[in-house]
């Protein structure tokens, strides 16, 4: 079911394909089955239990402030087993001493952090010199659909609930990222036009199948199953052109050998 959970979630967010292909690649590039990893984060183990099952030799390690997600964490380590995985509940930008790794991602966390410039020190600060940090974060903001936007207004989403604190620009997102020493090697935008389209017909059935009463769940519920093929083919059509802007900057930055 746990495998289940993460292949629809892969399909249905769009970030994710950029993301594994983008991990993939930095993994092969350490040239060690070795490595060490870790999920800044983490949240319900989506990145770090299948390459922690692909590569058993490595160190994996979740850090995520929510108790829920570290006891799901936990639990599925247990039942496994992952003897290579380990998950810490913090606030990141917080702890003292900071792990180090290989290879250190954060996705989709940035935006919530109460201070963003200590929050992407602590990042480059994990990472081991010669080692890469991978990036995802909001930027632009841009939608397309009224529907979409009436349906946020009306019933919030996963960003209101969680009290997202800044939108960001590209411009304020690679600063942050120079400003704490690394190099940005590549800077990769997903949801273009299409992608985003594909991304509000989606959400805002799904925002209304959670939230609405029952006509409006039965309604969207139907919709959400009509429409789904057509955000499938939406994202694979984004997915195969690259854009020069986006609603999510994917980045790659390495840390010198020297620092």
């Amino acid at each position: 079911m746990i495998r289940i959970a993460y292949g629809i979630s892969y399909l249905n967010q769009l970030r994710k394909w950029y993301v594994v292909g983008k991990l993939n690649k930095l993994v092969r590039q350490t040239a060690s089955p070795q490595f060490s990893f870790i999920d800044v984060g983490c949240g319900e183990g989506q990145y770090m239990f299948p390459l922690a099952a692909q590569f058993p030799r490595s160190t994996i390690t979740g850090i995520d402030k929510s108790s829920g997600n570290i006891e799901f964490a936990n639990e599925y380590i247990r039942q496994r087993p992952f003897p290579n995985v380990t998950v810490t509940q913090a606030v990141f930008e917080e702890m003292t001493p900071l792990l180090e790794g290989d290879i250190v991602m954060c996705i989709g966390v940035l935006h919530f952090v109460d201070d963003d410039k200590a929050g992407i020190c602590a990042l480059a600060a994990m990472v081991k010199p010669g080692g890469s940090l991978l990036l995802e974060v909001p930027v632009n903001g841009k939608t397309l659909l009224p529907i979409y936007r009436w349906a946020l207004s009306r019933y919030g989403n996963y960003d209101t609930i969680n009290e997202r604190k800044r939108n960001y620009l590209p411009d304020e997102v690679l600063a942050l990222v120079s400003e704490s020493g690394l190099d940005v090697k590549s800077v990769t935008y997903a949801y273009g036009t299409l992608g985003k389209l594909g991304h509000e017909i989606y959400n805002t059935s799904l925002v209304i199948l959670l939230n609405g009463n029952v006509i409006e769940r039965i309604i969207s519920g139907i919709i959400i199953n009509l429409l789904y093929p057509l955000t499938l083919i939406l994202y694979a059509v984004d997915y195969c052109f690259s854009h020069k802007e986006g609603n999510s900057m994917i980045i790659v930055a390495e840390k010198g050998m020297s620092i």
